[in-house]
């Protein structure tokens, strides 16, 4: 079953204008897996993903695997990963509500 994870958003105010600087605006935080560990960046550069073992762009839902899902889990980002729903002709065919 495969599982969904959007990374972790922070509140900013962008711009000094008077008016619509007082605006706050949702950034997507990018998770890294560098040996074994997870870290957060804001913004990283084409070298840290491509260092990276797997990145997690913010702004994003990936599409994750049970094993990933612990990883994340284990490292606190259990509240960010739910469980993928199966659309029309993804499931088993005669499994669920209507089958046997």
């Amino acid at each position: 079953m495969p599982f969904l994870f959007k990374p972790p958003t922070r509140s900013e105010r962008r711009g000094t204008h008077p008016l619509f600087g007082r605006l706050k605006t949702e950034q997507g935080v990018s998770v890294l897996k560098e040996q074994g560990f997870f870290r957060q960046v804001m913004g990283p550069s084409a070298e840290e993903v491509e260092g990276a073992d797997i990145a997690y762009l913010g702004g994003y839902v990936h599409t994750i695997s049970l094993s990933e899902a612990l990883d994340l889990i284990e490292a606190g980002y259990d509240e960010y990963i739910t469980e993928a729903a199966l659309g029309y002709g993804q499931g088993l065919y005669g499994v669920g509500l209507y089958g046997l």
